[in-house]
């Protein structure tokens, strides 16, 4: 029986409405390979408490060495990171599915990769409160497809991996990785890029459906 539905953030729940977001400008600014960026970097970022551009700085300097950038280009990703908090939108399914599971007494969780900047709209938005665990990868030191991340998240929820639906637009950090640990993936491609499966599916609607069914 389905006890509980675990949630991604981005791209799930949450809109952004523009793509030059600040770990892009992070990137750029600090001229990172890309290489280096996407295999270290960006997991540090991701994984580290970093609430200004000097803590990104001073964490970027200190564990990679990185150490070119003026005040000017700092305060010009200050200006992206707070364009990041509100140049976002709640998709329409977002509030509907929450509600319904909450109103049928299912715990609900999130698990998100976020830095710690990104964490905002979350709140913005007041939908902490119809979740009953609330899993960063900045306040956790873990990531996506991390299995860590998942079996904290199950702990904090005490249940079982069969008794949960982990449901985001990464089919393999959202559907693939959760299903190998025993919950039930689900891969929200909104945009019907990948093959129809019982693991995909194209609304949020459709995953209130879904735990109907298995309950």
């Amino acid at each position: 029986m389905i006890k509980a539905v675990i949630f991604d953030l981005w791209n799930t729940l949450i809109d952004p409405t523009h793509s030059n977001h600040a770990l892009k400008e992070i990137e750029k600014t600090y001229n990172i390979p890309k290489k280096i960026y996407q295999t270290t970097v960006k997991k540090g970022l991701m994984t580290t408490p970093l609430h200004t551009t000097d803590d990104v700085n001073n964490y970027l300097k200190k564990e990679f060495g990185f150490n070119h950038v003026t005040r000017e280009q700092l305060n010009n990703l200050d200006k992206i990171i707070e364009k990041d908090k509100i140049q976002v939108e709640l998709f329409e399914d977002a509030i509907p599915t929450l509600e319904c599971l909450s109103k049928d007494g299912y715990k609900i969780a999130l698990i998100s990769n976020a830095a710690t900047f990104h964490k905002h709209p979350f709140y913005k938005f007041n939908l902490e409160k119809y979740f009953d665990y609330v899993c960063f990868s900045c306040d956790v030191g873990f990531w996506k497809p991390e299995t860590e991340i998942y079996k904290l998240t199950l702990k904090e929820l005490g249940l079982k991996p069969c008794e949960t639906i982990m449901v985001g637009d990464n089919r393999e950090k959202d559907a693939l990785v959760p299903s190998t640990l025993g919950m039930m993936g689900l891969h929200l491609d909104r945009d019907k890029k990948y093959p129809r499966t019982i693991q995909r599916i194209d609304s949020l609607y459709e995953l209130t459906e879904i735990v109907k069914e298995k309950n």
